[in-house]
C-alpha cells in the first residue's frame, strides 16, 4: 500500500512540475486537465525513449488543440525537463559524494 501511495504522490508532484513550468512561460494550465496528458507523455517516453523529449510533443499537441501557443507549450515542457534533470543531477552528485568522502577517510 505504501508503494502505491508513493507512486501516486510522484505522479501528482510530476504533474505539478509541469504546471509550474507552464505557468512560468505564461501559459496557465489546470492541474486536473494536465494530469491525463502527463500520463500519456510518460507512456510515450517509455515506448519511444528519445531522452524524455517524446512526451513533450503531446504537451504541444494538447496546447494546440486547446487553441493555445504551441511554442509556449514546447518551452514549458523543455523547462520542466531541464528542471527534472537538474534535480536528478543534484541528487546524483550528493549521492556520489558519500562514497568518495568515505574512501578519502579510509585512505587517511
Amino acid at each position: 500500500m505504501a508503494a502505491v501511495s508513493l507512486q501516486a504522490i510522484y505522479y501528482l508532484v510530476y504533474t505539478g512540475l509541469y504546471q509550474s513550468a507552464f505557468d512560468t512561460v505564461g501559459m496557465e494550465r489546470r492541474f486536473w486537465k494536465l494530469l491525463p496528458v502527463m500520463f500519456a507523455s510518460l507512456f510515450v517516453n517509455v515506448i519511444a525513449p528519445v531522452a524524455g523529449v517524446g512526451g513533450a510533443a503531446l504537451f504541444v499537441d494538447d496546447a494546440a488543440q486547446r487553441g493555445r501557443s504551441g511554442s509556449r507549450a514546447a518551452a514549458g515542457a523543455l523547462l520542466a525537463l531541464a528542471t527534472e534533470l537538474s534535480a536528478f543531477i543534484a541528487v546524483l552528485v550528493g549521492g556520489l559524494s558519500i562514497p568518495v568522502s568515505a574512501a578519502e577517510i579510509i585512505r587517511l
